[in-house]
C-alpha cells in the first residue's frame, strides 16, 4: 500500500477535480443533463483530422518521391533511337 504522502497528494488531486467539474457534476446529478454528445462529436472531429493529415502527409511524400525521380530521369542521358 502507498504512503500517506501519496495518499494525500492523491486526495488533493481529486478534490480539485471535483471543484474544477462541480458545475457539470451538479448537472449531471439533479437533471441527467451530460455534454458527452459533444465531447463524442469533438472526439470524432479531431480522429477526420488526424487521418486527413496522415493522408496528406501520405500524398507529399509519395509526390516528392515520384518528382524526385522524375528529375533524376530527366538528368540522365537520353539515346537516341534510329
Amino acid at each position: 500500500m502507498g504512503s500517506a504522502s501519496a495518499l494525500k497528494t492523491a486526495l488533493i488531486t481529486l478534490a480539485k477535480m471535483v471543484d474544477t467539474w462541480w458545475p457539470e457534476m451538479n448537472a449531471f446529478i439533479t437533471i441527467g443533463i451530460t455534454n458527452a454528445k459533444t465531447e463524442g462529436y469533438g472526439r470524432l472531429v479531431k480522429q477526420v483530422e488526424r487521418s486527413a493529415c496522415v493522408r496528406r502527409q501520405y500524398l507529399r511524400t509519395t509526390i516528392d518521391r515520384v518528382g524526385s525521380r522524375l528529375r533524376e530521369v530527366d538528368r540522365q542521358p537520353h539515346e537516341r533511337s534510329h
